[in-house]
């Protein structure tokens, strides 16, 4: 449950420059992947993150004359869901710390029981359609992220795959991710009944007023509540994990804050750089970009020659 923001202006300024500074590491591996997007996830390539989700033309293919790599792709994802976390796929599988517990028939028909339950629990879910969105991210990508939020009135989790461009990372001393910080977008009527009323800025009250449905984005940021040194460690509420939520309003402003006991999300990394960059590497979209470049170009060749040959340029 959101509370009223207690962060001082002072440790807001601190993690609006720390924000600006990811930002500003991350955009190298935006230009590199918004070259491949369109050969490789073509939904994926528009990077500009501050467009509102729907708001651009759907992406131009007249360009593209082979499809080989999307196929790939989406043929990796169906692999992965057919025999690692599909629908049908009996991959959850919870064991006794205690091995010879295994062979107890009681202890053998709780687990499989649990197992049973966990199931039906993701089956609820949206986790199946957002998890091929995720590993897809991390084959075409190099890193997949995904956010797990909570809806306490259906008492269930809410899973969300996140586009690369709407989502900073950061580790901790051992190289572990640790820190996401997210953007999402909510129209006025959905961030008053998030936020509630009176905790949002001027501006978006006005907009509630005037029954607008525009959405605008909101941020949130994730992370250990020592990490940045903003003496959020002191607060006694038993979460490990501080979570802040902020709007770009001459400056970021906050507008609710709360915690979780364990960390949210999710990130995969197909392969880590050695260079120390946080964003993984190495990924088969990214090794199969400069095959699907020579492959698009042949193809575009190829029916140009069929063109000329079945409809020569007559003088």
């Amino acid at each position: 449950m959101l509370k009223p923001p207690r962060i001082s202006k002072d440790a807001l300024d601190h993690l609006a420059q720390i924000r600006q500074q990811y930002r500003d590491e991350r955009q190298r591996f935006i230009s590199y992947w918004q070259t491949y997007a369109p050969k490789v996830n073509p939904t994926m390539s528009d990077w500009d993150e501050d467009a509102e989700p729907g708001a651009k033309a759907l992406p131009d293919k007249k360009d593209l004359f082979d499809a080989t790599a999307i196929k790939a792709s989406d043929t990796f994802a169906n692999g992965m869901q057919s025999t690692a976390f599909g629908r049908t796929v009996p991959w959850i599988s919870t064991n006794p710390e205690d091995l010879d517990l295994k062979d107890d028939k009681d202890v053998a028909e709780w687990l499989q029981d649990a197992d049973r339950r966990i199931a039906m629990s993701l089956a609820r879910t949206r986790f199946y359609e957002e998890g091929r969105a995720f590993t897809r991210s991390a084959a075409d990508f190099g890193t997949g992220i995904m956010f797990r939020d909570f809806d306490p009135t259906r008492a269930m989790p809410v899973y969300h795959a996140q586009h690369l461009k709407r989502c900073l990372i950061a580790e901790n001393e051992f190289g572990e991710v640790d820190t996401l910080f997210r953007d999402f977008w909510l129209s006025p009527f959905e961030a008053a009944s998030f936020f509630g009323k009176e905790n949002l800025p001027d501006t978006v009250k006005r907009e509630l007023d005037a029954k607008s449905t525009k959405r605008r984005k909101y941020i949130h940021l994730i992370f250990p509540k020592d990490k940045y040194d903003l003496g959020l460690d002191a607060r006694e509420d038993g979460k490990d994990y501080y979570s802040l939520y902020v709007v770009e309003e001459d400056g970021l402003k906050a507008i609710g804050e709360g915690g979780y006991t364990t960390r949210p999300f999710y990130v995969w990394r197909w392969a880590s750089s050695l260079e120390g960059d946080v964003w993984g590497v190495d990924s088969p979209g990214m090794i199969a970009y400069a095959d699907a470049l020579q492959a698009n170009s042949m193809k575009k060749d190829f029916q140009r020659l069929v063109q000329l040959a079945a409809r020569p340029p007559i003088k």
